[in-house]
């Protein structure tokens, strides 16, 4: 069963990179659902563009 991002996850992810480097916007996850593989394309349920190594150690810590 896939797990839905909740509200207190997004809001800590903008928290974190700010509310203009984050998306749920479903024309942006599908872009970012696919890339060059044979593997089948995953819809995000975020996208995160974080610019910092701060930032993207501070996501992973969320993300376990």
């Amino acid at each position: 069963m896939k797990k839905i991002f909740d509200a207190a996850i997004i809001k800590e992810l903008k928290n974190i990179v700010g509310p203009a480097r984050i998306s749920i916007d479903p024309s942006i996850k599908n872009r970012h659902s696919k890339d060059k593989s044979f593997n089948p394309a995953s819809l995000p349920d975020v996208v995160v563009w974080p610019i910092k190594t701060q930032e993207v150690s501070r996501i992973l810590k969320l993300a376990n």
